[in-house]
């Protein structure tokens, strides 16, 4: 069994500086408890130093006897409980009256009167703590739990000592944007070409392939391969994940929207001089796909020039792997990674152990988590959200966890981690009580300590309840549900010390469980995305600690207004897109000064009730400004007055990412009277009747994605666009949904203006990865030598096409997508013809799909 020593290091530093910020508060304390209180800080900074070099020794193959785990399993315990206690030590005390005067000395000594039962209490739970810190301080001596030497240990069942190796953060290779994910197929291009032959016909009549084997071996990489080589020959297909305990709904939803699209839109050389230490790896990892591609992880993240570095790798590795690569041996390779992680990422891939098998992971969900559970601090000058950021990046880079879909922007937009290496870190976390996983494909054990991370999987109600029973949830601080609120117990919902609760898809949510919810009082994180709620109590705003509140895809449209006491919000998300509902703007909201993310919101205009949007002004820290939409509900010919400054205010500050949809208010057009453009924005989204192309967007040189609906595509908008030298993503959309006037004017619009004819032209568009255009009549489009000379996709959907040429004069391109309406005439289709015969012949041979929607 490996030293775990990840979450109580982890849990030590939160708690470390907990202690630091208690000390500094002129909090009223009983005789002689804040120096208890330093000495139980001091104890607990040499423990973790010790447990620091534990993990270095771990990391450098050393081994360590089951004493010296129970010591680790008991610090982490006298951890949390500590931890436990400061932060009731804080809601019981609240703030102590600060200042001079009177009135501020009797409002010091009625908070002396009313706490004084409070202090107590703590005083004597303190020392209790204290005295535990200490006795399992004087235990590691006791029972001879051994300060590690700085020469590497040999790693059991080797003959060699592994030397430790490290990374500077700073020498990382950064993650590049990456449009069109890839899962390369490794060792396994003679199998892919042979079932290829059987699925086109030329093996015989196959009507069902089968892939078999054991985990790792590569056979989702190998489905996906043929899916994206030869799905274009089927006339319908889809790609799903069935695991064990699916959730059937789900999954027929999946099939259905690929099979009927709705209409809503490299390895290069520099180790070729080590072939031989190449080939012995790869032997040693047993020609097992996962192992071979979770090493080359672990070497990308170096100097692969440096032959030390392949050498230490493969020394690691011991030389009876190839002989018959065993689950044990897999598991050496997978702890070989893991332990070369720093300790912060360590924890960060353990977390991942929350969610289902199978399951499709939001980056930005994962993110927002991981800094409410506290696993992510600011470094080198860097916010917890780059530094997030660049932990979820770390883990893709070494193939830990693969991205399974990209944003516009180049982004992963959710990754997926595979099962066999799921296995391990469920194993992992179980090991270390970080997180507990009830239900699901997973049979840990009940934990015998106090569970801190609880994650309930789809499963037998009963079977789950009998489970939940039997342990102690008194200390929980973090409680995922998955699918099903129906077999979780009323008194779970209890804990006020819980800080991340995420019901995100839990339907049959009861006000009971609502009103236990906002009785939370220390949650940071607080997910009710696509539950059935439909509003929420004034009782939220007496959770004083709350940064994220997600509410999307639910029928809340206006929030209460002690919303404007939550000063630690960070990331309000709203909204409901499917059903067009948004959130209210109110000046409330407004308080909110250290907003960074704000979406899904509806501004009202109306006479006599209209908010102040002046009070947005308060909101310098926003970064990301999503409004859903604009309504306008009296004659104005000032209506704007307000909110076009607000924009040009905000965008001098923070703002990075924009989108409006102004109702066909007019609101999108009159912004060609802005006066100062939001030089800074990273990504604008822009859905309101344009007949051009706002000139003021050239001016735009930092934009990476522009979405632009309901405008009119031309040759000179184009002109105007491709001078946006950082541009990685360019969307045209006219919603082909009710024809009504507004939609009937831009596609006149288009056809008179560029006499049915658009061209690309040469030069610029530097950086322009997609290029997407969805309209019901697309003019005829024709790329001229030298465009978009970085343009990987081309994204077309319609009904009537004029046909698309000079394809062969993109350089660059690996993806044709053309969705079709189902209502599409024999020309259309022979104009589709005409664009897979380009496609066909174009010298980089890029894939190409075709879709039909229906309308």
């Amino acid at each position: 069994m490996e030293l775990a020593v990840g979450a109580s290091g982890s849990a030590m530093r939160s708690l470390l500086g907990k202690l630091g910020g208690l000390l500094a508060q002129e909090y009223t304390l009983i005789s002689g408890v804040r120096s208890e209180i330093q000495y139980m800080t001091n104890e607990l900074a040499s423990m973790h130093a010790f447990l620091r070099k534990l993990g270095r020794a771990a990391a450098s193959g050393a081994a360590y006897d089951e004493q010296t785990k129970d010591w680790i399993e008991q610090v982490r315990d006298v951890a949390y409980d500590i931890e436990d206690c400061v932060d009731d030590f804080a809601h019981r005390l609240g703030r102590q009256p600060r200042g001079e005067g009177l009135l501020v000395n009797l409002r010091r000594a009625w908070y002396t009167m009313t706490t004084i039962w409070a202090r107590k209490d703590i005083a004597s739970k303190i020392i209790d703590l204290k005295n535990r810190a200490q006795e399992v301080g004087e235990r590691r001596t006791r029972y001879g739990v051994q300060d590690p030497k700085d020469d590497s240990r040999s790693i059991p069942g080797s003959k060699q000592s592994r030397p430790t190796h490290s990374y500077a953060a700073d020498h990382l290779k950064p993650l590049a944007p990456q449009l069109i994910g890839t899962m390369e197929p490794v060792g396994l291009e003679d199998a892919i070409a042979e079932q290829g032959r059987w699925l086109t016909g030329s093996e015989g009549d196959v009507r069902i392939l089968a892939i078999v084997g054991f985990g790792g071996l590569g056979k989702t990489t190998m489905a996906l391969a043929l899916q994206q080589r030869f799905g274009e020959k089927f006339d319908s297909r889809a790609w799903v994940q069935a695991s064990q305990k699916l959730n059937l709904e789900s999954l027929l939803r999946s099939i259905l929207k690929q099979v009927m699209p709705q209409q809503d839109p490299e390895c290069k050389g520099g180790s070729g001089n080590f072939k031989e230490i190449k080939d012995e790896i790869i032997k040693k990892c047993g020609g097992l796909p996962l192992a071979i591609v979770a090493v080359a992880g672990l070497l990308s993240r170096r100097d692969m020039t440096d032959k030390s570095h392949w050498e230490t790798v493969n020394e690691s590795l011991n030389s009876d792997l190839d002989k018959n690569l065993s689950p044990e041996g897999v598991t050496q390779i997978l702890n070989l990674c893991y332990n070369d992680l720093p300790a912060d990422q360590k924890n960060c891939l353990l977390y991942l152990s929350i969610f289902p098998k199978g399951c499709s992971i939001k980056r930005k969900r994962l993110i927002r988590r991981w800094i409410s559970e506290g696993f992510i601090t600011e470094k080198d000058g860097k916010t917890v959200e780059e530094v997030a950021e660049d932990s979820f990046n770390e883990l893709i880079s070494r193939n830990i966890v693969r991205p399974v879909e990209h944003s516009t922007n180049g982004k992963v937009k959710c990754c997926q981690v595979h099962d066999m290496i799921l296995e391990y870190i469920v194993s992992k976390s179980s090991e270390e009580n970080f997180i507990t996983v009830v239900g699901g494909h997973w049979l840990t054990p009940t934990p015998s300590n106090k569970v801190r991370r609880l994650s309930l999987h789809n499963s037998n109600p009963e079977d789950v309840k009998e489970k939940i029973e039997n342990m102690n949830l008194s200390h929980v601080r973090s409680l995922t549900v998955f699918e099903n609120l129906r077999h979780l117990p009323s008194y779970s919902f209890k804990s006020v010390i819980l800080q991340v609760l995420d019901l995100e898809g839990c339907k049959n949510l009861n006000s009971n469980q609502r009103d236990k919810i906002f009785k939370m009082f220390q949650l940071k994180h607080l997910s009710l995305r696509n539950t059935d709620i439909k509003n929420l109590p004034s009782e939220i705003g007496k959770l004083p600690y709350l940064e994220t509140l997600d509410i999307r895809e639910t029928n809340v449209t206006e929030l209460p207004s002690s919303i404007g006491r939550l000063q630690k919000m960070v990331h309000l998300l709203g909204g409901n897109k499917s059903t067009h509902l948004a959130l209210k703007f109110t000046e409330e909201i407004a308080k909110l000064t250290g907003l960074q993310t704000l979406t899904g919101i509806e501004i009202e205009i109306s006479r006599g009730s209209t908010p102040d949007l002046g009070s947005m002004h308060n909101l310098t820290k926003l970064k990301k400004l999503s409004i859903y939409n604009l309504r306008v509900l009296h004659a104005n010919n000032n209506k704007y007055d307000e909110l076009l400054p607000t924009i040009e205010y905000l965008s001098g500050y923070s703002l990075k990412s924009l989108a409006i949809d102004d109702g066909f208010t007019g609101f999108v057009n009159s912004m060609d009277d802005l006066s100062s453009p939001p030089k800074y924005l990273l990504s604008l989204d822009l859905s309101g009747k344009l007949l051009h192309v706002p000139k003021w967007i050239k001016e735009l040189e930092t934009l990476e994605k522009l979405t632009l609906s309901l405008t009119s595509l031309r040759t000179d908008g184009l002109q105007v666009l491709s001078k946006l030298s950082k541009l990685f993503s360019l969307t045209f959309s006219i919603n082909a949904k009710g024809q009504d006037s507004h939609i009937a004017e831009i596609l006149q619009k288009n056809t008179t203006d560029s006499g049915g004819k658009i061209f690309v032209p040469f030069g610029g568009f530097a950086s322009l990865k997609q290029l997407r255009l969805s309209a019901p009549v697309t003019p005829l489009l024709s790329f001229l030598e030298g465009a978009m000379p970085e343009l990987q996709r081309l994204e077309l959907q319609f009904r009537l096409s004029e046909g698309v040429y000079g394809l062969e004069y993109l350089e660059s391109l690996q993806q044709v997508h053309l969705r079709v309406s189902e209502k599409a005439s024999e020309a259309t289709k022979v104009k589709v013809s005409d664009i897979r015969s380009s496609v066909s012949m174009h010298q980089k041979k890029p894939t190409m799909v075709v879709d039909e929607y229906y309308e």
